[in-house]
């Protein structure tokens, strides 16, 4: 861990009443958040994630992104919303893992993840599931349902 902080970052709970997290990047290109899951367990965390996502979108520091479906073969960032791909139901498990990780890179906390997947076999899985599955798997991008414009 470097000694001298040179970026820091306030970045929301998904508990709406608690105060922000204070992430901070040290010179050696390391970071550290107030976090429980930091703290305690210097597990790379959500606010950890959104810091990173912050450097190059600074603008996402402090707000909550929404999820909705769209026309994307994959997750995108569009102003504070996270676009995700409009697929039939049941969702491919592939494509699912896919679009589970984007959202958490994006910072977004799992259960916000489940509660938008709801349906689809995901009370039971935990982040270490997703980032495993990843790391021994292909990410994919996919084909979303054709829906009229004006339905949109």
């Amino acid at each position: 861990m470097g000694n001298k902080i040179i970026q820091e970052w306030q970045i929301p709970s998904s508990n709406k009443d608690s105060e922000p997290y204070t992430v901070v990047e040290f010179d050696d290109g390391s970071m550290e958040c107030t976090c429980t899951a930091w703290t305690y367990r210097q597990d790379i965390c959500r606010h950890i994630r959104r810091a990173k996502l912050c450097k190059t979108h600074p603008e996402l520091e402090k707000i909550t992104l929404q999820l909705i479906n769209g026309q994307v073969t994959e997750v995108k960032l569009q102003g504070k919303k996270a676009v995700i791909p409009l697929l039939s139901k049941p969702i491919p498990f592939n494509a699912l893992m896919t679009m589970m990780h984007d959202l958490l890179e994006l910072g977004i906390p799992m259960k916000k993840i489940k509660k938008f997947f709801k349906g689809n076999g995901v009370s039971k899985l935990m982040i270490s599931d997703v980032y495993d599955w990843i790391s021994t798997n292909k990410r994919i991008k996919v084909k979303p349902l054709k829906v009229l414009s004006s339905f949109l």
